[in-house]
């Protein structure tokens, strides 16, 4: 299981809908949470997994099943994606949530407490959403809770019919992101509400005697500054404690070794580490890895050195495009590298391992059937079931692309990451010219002289 303290850590996010679906076809049988078969346990365990994500597991919203139909856009890149593409396939959005009870398709509370029995006997944790800012419209608080949400009034909803919803006999807000607008197909909370705190509590109290942790959509949206910000007098007043200072102080008086994985951006990490959270996603990371400035991502693992232990790291999740469509294989390769070598959490989703390239939308319940990335997939074999050294301390040489990886007894590694090859005086670095071997496939690397020559992307290690 993950632990707070831990420097190996490595979660694998499952979409449950399309992994059942999957699963099913590939057995010739209906799979459900119980009946996952134990090979597919023990492949997650072997690759060095410490928990397992099961994303998407709760009942979804009828009501936002009706609005993903009616939108053409969403079923035309439906149409694109899946040749055998049919409506049903529309299950709504994983994070419009009508309530936090196990979605009947993929089976029931009993199931998921077996799983995660089966799952702790391999050595591995379960972690499942909370979606703090936002539930769908048709969830039981609508009617019996009203003050929990964000209410409008006529005028508002006239002015701007975008942002506010009708819905039974109250005006409520959809749910924004300030700086990408409004969510149609969920309805807003209030984060200064003294009730939905209240609730929130005993949601995830419910939620702690399922599973291991949490990961929280937006945990950032509900931060008082965001919040008020965000919504200013139709929030109310802004409280004197924090909404996941409250919160989460409240669950882990009951569930003192409850995880929190905050899901947050906007450089809002250290703000929601001190409010309580165990770790928080480094999108910016992620986007450095992506430009490929070796100095820039020495600077950031410099500036952030402090709360490394609590980030989480990756490639590629839910939200995200696909690793294999972002990156070439040799470039992900070099990053997958990296990223493993850091300590905090190392996020892998899905199919990544196996150079999955297409990204699947969160109300969609089938996918393509795309054939495995050997190449791949015998990399990240390789690269996972390595002991993590997540010790190394990074820096970069000079104003070239490589990136020299140096734990207690000196230089381990060195990374081109670039496409275009370089040439390194070990003479500046005081290294052994014959000291270095190719990560993937272990082969010598020859140096002439004092000069080794690292192709794009290339991975030399200590010998």
């Amino acid at each position: 299981m993950i632990k707070k303290s831990r420097a190996s850590n490595r979660l694998y996010e499952i979409n449950t809908a399309t992994y059942l679906r999957k699963l099913s076809d590939r057995y010739g049988r209906p799979i459900t949470l119980a009946s996952i078969p134990d090979e597919e346990l023990v492949r997650i365990s072997d690759n060095g997994f410490d928990a397992v994500w099961l994303m998407g597991i709760w009942q979804r919203s009828h009501f936002a099943v009706n609005l993903a139909l009616a939108n053409q856009p969403l079923l035309d890149e439906a149409h694109t994606l899946v040749s055998d593409f049919k409506t049903d396939d529309v299950i709504g959005s994983a994070y419009s949530i009508q309530s936090y009870a196990i979605n009947e398709q993929f089976g029931n509370e009993s199931e998921l407490q077996e799983l995660r029995q089966r799952l702790s006997t391999y050595g591995l944790g379960l972690i499942l959403d909370f979606v703090p800012n936002h539930t769908g419209f048709d969830h039981d608080w609508v009617t019996s809770h009203a003050e929990r949400y964000i209410l409008g009034d006529s005028e508002q909803l006239n002015s701007r019919p975008d942002q506010y919803r009708p819905y039974n006999s109250h005006i409520i807000a959809n749910g924004r992101d300030p700086k990408l607008g409004s969510w149609s197909d969920v309805a807003q909370l209030n984060a200064f509400s003294p009730s939905y705190r209240q609730g929130s509590i005993e949601t995830l109290d419910y939620i702690a005697t399922l599973c291991d942790g949490v990961r929280c959509d937006m945990a950032m949206l509900l931060t008082n500054d965001i919040f008020a910000s965000t919504w200013g007098a139709s929030a109310g007043s802004i409280p004197e404690t924090e909404y996941w200072q409250e919160v989460i102080s409240a669950v882990r008086s009951i569930h003192p070794d409850f995880l929190f994985i905050a899901e947050c951006y906007w450089k809002t990490n250290a703000l929601l580490l001190g409010q309580g959270f165990d770790y928080c996603y480094d999108k910016d990371f992620y986007d450095l890895l992506v430009k490929g400035l070796t100095s820039e991502i020495v600077d950031h693992l410099v500036k952030t050195s402090d709360i490394a232990s609590h980030q989480v790291y990756f490639l590629e999740n839910h939200d995200e495009p696909r690793a294999a469509a972002t990156f070439t294989i040799e470039k992900q390769k070099a990053a997958a590298y990296i990223v493993n070598s850091l300590p905090g959490l190392f996020l892998v989703y899905e199919g990544q391992t196996t150079g999955y390239a297409a990204k699947i939308p969160v109300h969609l319940g089938h996918e393509p059937d795309l054939p495995t990335n050997q190449d791949i997939t015998h990399y990240y074999d390789t690269l996972l079931r390595t002991p993590r050294d997540s010790t190394l301390t990074w820096k970069s040489f000079g104003n070239s692309s490589v990136l020299i990886g140096s734990n207690d007894t000196g230089i381990d590694t060195l990374i081109n990451y670039s496409d275009k090859p370089v040439d390194i005086d070990l003479a500046t670095i005081s290294v052994d010219p014959i000291a270095f071997k190719s990560f993937y496939d272990a082969s010598e690397l020859q140096a002439h002289g004092n000069i080794l020559t690292l192709a794009p992307w290339q991975i030399a290690i200590v010998r």
